[in-house]
């Protein structure tokens, strides 16, 4: 992919976003705070911005495409436990549901991220 973006929102609301930006892979971390929760109690951590690694970039550009082309995987409602993944090339996007249960990858690199 040349020009992208991408955001993922998980099922909590925590929203990710990343960008490709001078060769690098930016990234936003924008928790849900407890007063926007469902549960009024629940907090996805603080803020955070920062650089991909080259590794953690080419995961994530691999694992769009996959996630993009494996359709049978996407699902047609949003609740909870369901992420929200949209991919914005050259003007398009393309948005689509995936259940959190096949974003495991996903998770595991964006932990570290969170902290």
């Amino acid at each position: 992919m040349s020009n992208w973006s991408f955001s993922y929102t998980d099922g909590s609301g925590n929203q990710f976003r990343f960008w490709k930006q001078n060769d690098k892979t930016h990234f936003q971390y924008d928790p849900v705070q407890p007063r926007f929760s469902s549960s009024g109690i629940y907090s996805g951590g603080t803020e955070k911005k920062g650089v991909l690694s080259t590794e953690q970039a080419i995961i994530l550009e691999q694992r769009i495409g996959f996630w993009r082309a494996n359709k049978s995987e996407h699902v047609e409602t949003r609740m909870m436990g369901v992420g929200l993944l949209s991919i914005k090339e050259d003007e398009i996007t393309t948005s689509f549901l995936l259940p959190e249960g096949k974003l495991k990858q996903l998770s595991e690199m964006l932990r570290p991220l969170r902290r």
